[in-house]
């Protein structure tokens, strides 16, 4: 789908949509308190709202040595549900064993942020 597909590249493009997609320390953003650019996290939420996209929330970094939160961070989550943005779980699993790894887990604090469910497809 065409519009589908300009839909991601705008996302893809704005202002933070590298943070959302892949909040590594490497990008700037993520854990740690480091909540730069939060004008432009605004924004681009704002966008996504705006286009009823829904947010996929990849628990891999809660189990991966390098994080222990998912991506996007649970700042940004929380952001996130000012806007009322629905959202999907994935584990970014390269081997079956991980697949749903972290999901528990994330649904308690997914919940205690207010998220009652979350889409599936």
């Amino acid at each position: 789908d065409v519009d589908a597909d300009q839909q991601r590249d705008a996302v893809a493009d704005a202002a933070l949509g590298d943070h959302l997609t892949q909040p590594h320390h490497e990008h700037g953003a993520g854990g740690d308190g480091d909540h730069r650019g939060q004008d432009e996290l605004k924004e681009t939420l704002k966008y996504i709202a705006d286009k009823k996209i829904v947010m996929e929330i990849n628990t891999k970094g809660m189990y991966s040595r390098e994080n222990t939160e998912p991506y996007p961070s649970f700042w940004i989550l929380q952001m996130a549900k000012k806007f009322d943005i629905p959202i999907v779980l994935a584990s970014d699993a390269h081997k079956p064993q991980f697949v749903n790894t972290g999901f528990i887990e994330i649904e308690q604090q997914l919940k205690d942020m207010g998220y009652l469910n979350t889409a599936r497809f």
